[in-house]
């Protein structure tokens, strides 16, 4: 516990060192470290939040679209879904490449009252900006007046990216955010707070709730949240616990990716899995609140990192401020960083993963690639079979939302009655940016299953400026990612959506 004391001082301090011996690293670190000061400045954006606000009254604004991967939309989602009762219009993630939601959506959209903020930290990320020149395109069909158009369009980005440039070209309301802080660490900047603000959530309640926790963190004492959640989290990954159920809440996709991202590396990590639908008597998983402690005594229940015994169908424990929670777990997995000794602020096998989705689409050939790759994997029966204790399946669904919610409900359950270990169920590309980098990074002990929807006349759509289609990046992503984790040495498969359904009504049968 003093050791934990003197890391939130040093911390506190900006020193690097605690992370790495490598001056080049600690350079970087430095330059990642601007999270701790977020809360305290956040007043400064008081002004330009309400002006925000007050304009998308003005205009009658119906709905706003945010687009963003990970980090850049995570932390506005939770907000939103948490304070849903505030909500004066609603915000509508935009972090999919399936062709049918994106055209179902821009079918239902009333582009004269829409406000689109276009969120990416590099002002390059793949998808943001193909959904974003899609838009752009789209919405002159209706809006001719390139002026007019622009002020439809918000760009969330540091200063001098991409983005900045097109945003000055064209008009846009230009917002530039933090260069010292990486977008999972970023839920009390630009990021979090513009989008809310145009919602109509009180931002000044989320801030004054992050201030607070901030001066309980950044003190060095037993009683610090992160001191007492970070304890919790190291003596269970020293007992070889570190399979991390999260309950179904809003605060749990932002959770698995600060968790996963920051700390899945060199062989280590911890495994978040949200809506456990598998016990902690299963082993290697930290055990739940009710079943040997009780909720009032876990740190992790408290700061909502934690479901209750699934076996009993309990409620999630009830987390009394998002904002609160979000601070300590920053503060926390900055300590685990230390303890474990791993870098918590960089993702080094992301970019294995967007050379090989960038190396399937450009190729002519693509439709073969994913044939040849199909031939060299396991059926999905055998790579079951290799599972074993310690293990678990990540489902890796690039499907649409509807087909989605169907895995979630239908197929999941069913595949967890059948196998005895945790099942994580993720959609594609989205969680290119939240758990990817725990896929290659973390421990060799994940199966995945990559699920495709593609038929022979699968939905597509003409993509601006770009010589390939929106249906072409989509199975580029998904296939691309199969390769980097197969070169990886990881278990790996690919599925039709329509052939897990199949097997699904056929174990059915056979059991009535």
């Amino acid at each position: 516990m003093q050791k934990l004391e003197q890391y939130i001082t040093r911390i506190r301090e900006h020193d690097a060192a605690l992370w790495s011996d490598d001056e080049v690293v600690q350079a970087e670190i430095s330059q990642r470290l601007g999270w701790m000061t977020l809360p305290e400045q956040a007043p400064e954006l008081y002004p330009l939040l309400d002006s925000l606000t007050e304009m998308a009254s003005r205009r009658d604004i119906s709905n706003v679209i945010l687009i963003g991967m990970g980090g850049s939309s995570l932390a506005a989602y939770v907000f939103a879904q948490t304070y849903h009762d505030q909500v004066s219009r609603p915000l509508r993630i935009l972090d999919t490449m399936c062709p049918e939601d994106i055209m179902a959506l821009a079918r239902s959209l009333d582009f004269e009252r829409t406000l689109f903020i276009i969120s990416s930290k590099s002002g390059t990320t793949l998808e943001t900006v193909v959904l974003e020149e899609l838009l752009w395109d789209l919405s002159g069909l209706v809006i001719e007046d390139e002026s007019q158009r622009a002020t439809h369009f918000i760009a969330i980005t540091d200063p001098d990216t991409p983005l900045a440039q097109r945003a000055l070209q064209r008009g846009y309301t230009l917002i530039t955010s933090p260069f010292d802080v990486g977008g999972r660490f970023s839920a009390f900047s630009v990021y979090g707070l513009v989008p809310s603000a145009l919602i109509g959530i009180d931002v000044r309640m989320l801030v004054d709730e992050a201030r607070e926790a901030q001066h309980q963190c950044e003190t060095a004492h037993p009683d610090n949240p992160a001191i007492r959640l970070a304890t919790e989290l190291w003596l269970f990954y020293q007992q070889n616990n570190d399979k991390l159920p999260l309950p179904d809440i809003a605060l749990s996709p932002w959770l698995e990716q600060l968790i996963a991202e920051s700390l899945g590396k060199q062989g280590k990590g911890f495994i978040p899995f949200i809506r456990p639908l598998t016990c902690c008597c299963c082993g290697s998983i930290i055990p739940c609140p009710d079943s040997t402690r009780s909720i009032d005594k876990s740190a992790l229940a408290q700061f909502g990192g934690l479901q209750q015994c699934c076996q009993k169908n309990s409620k999630p424990p009830a987390v009394s401020s998002v904002a609160r929670a979000m601070v300590v777990w920053e503060w926390t997995t900055a300590l685990l960083g230390v303890l474990m000794g791993v870098n918590p602020f960089d993702q080094p096998n992301v970019v294995a993963a967007k050379e090989s989705i960038l190396r399937v689409l450009v190729d002519p050939h693509s439709d073969q690639i994913e044939e040849d790759i199909r031939e060299m994997l396991p059926p999905y029966a055998d790579l079951l079979s290799t599972i074993e204790s310690g293990d678990y399946v990540s489902i890796l669904a690039y499907v649409s939302d509807q087909e989605f919610e169907q895995l979630k409900e239908d197929f999941v359950p069913h595949l967890a009655s059948k196998l005895n270990c945790p099942l994580c169920l993720e959609q594609g590309p989205r969680y290119l940016h939240s758990v990817r980098q725990l896929h290659e990074g973390g421990p060799n002990t994940g199966v995945f299953i990559a699920i495709d929807n593609r038929t022979v006349d699968s939905p597509n759509m003409i993509l601006p400026h770009v010589d390939y289609t929106l249906r072409e990046l989509f199975d580029a992503q998904r296939v691309g990612d199969v390769i980097s984790l197969r070169e990886r040495g990881r278990r790996v498969t690919m599925v039709n959506i329509s052939e897990i359904l199949t097997m699904q009504r056929a174990t059915k049968s056979e059991s009535i």
